[in-house]
């Protein structure tokens, strides 16, 4: 939906919270085990662990990852080496503020943003994903990043690599 639908979301949270008889703030872990999305832990606890290891993480998606973060930071897990990668469409949606609620949790977490050109698509589907109808919710921002520095393509090019996929995926002939 273009158009974030802020109001039902609201009244989902509040149903499940009441649901969940939760009256006084909670830990962030008791948080997500009542009303979080079951991924949420898994990706945390991965990613504490590539930190922990030394590696850097990216944390690919928007506001869903930003409740990781929170998750995180609620586990005492210290949050440098992580970033957030996105898209444009995502990063740049003032209904969800990516970038407001990442600074809550943490002002030194960066959001990386990719963009893909998708409204210069030659695919109506992929132009509709530009104008808001689709939010990826695969994490298509961090693997379009992870793809631009490991191959050195830019957005524009990569459209054209995706748009193949789109042909061979959606447009596959019966």
């Amino acid at each position: 939906m273009p158009e974030n639908p802020h109001v039902l979301k609201n009244r989902v949270v509040q149903s499940a919270l009441e649901r969940a008889r939760v009256s006084a703030p909670v830990s962030a872990l008791e948080a997500v085990s009542l009303v979080g999305d079951p991924m949420m832990p898994a990706i945390a606890g991965i990613a504490a662990g590539a930190l922990e290891s030394g590696c850097g993480v990216m944390l690919a998606g928007g506001t869903q990852m930003a409740a990781v973060l929170a998750l995180m930071k609620g586990l005492g897990v210290p949050l440098a080496g992580v970033c957030i990668g996105t898209t444009t469409y995502v990063a740049s949606d003032r209904t969800a503020d990516l970038a407001g609620l990442v600074k809550q949790v943490s002002p030194k977490v960066p959001v990386l943003a990719c963009d893909l050109h998708l409204e210069k698509s030659r695919k109506p589907g992929l132009q509709a994903f530009a104008k808001g109808f689709v939010k990826e919710g695969v994490g298509a921002g961090g693997t379009s990043i992870a793809t631009i520095l490991k191959t050195r393509k830019d957005g524009k090019k990569l459209l054209a690599e995706i748009e193949r996929q789109y042909e061979r995926s959606i447009e596959r002939p019966t």
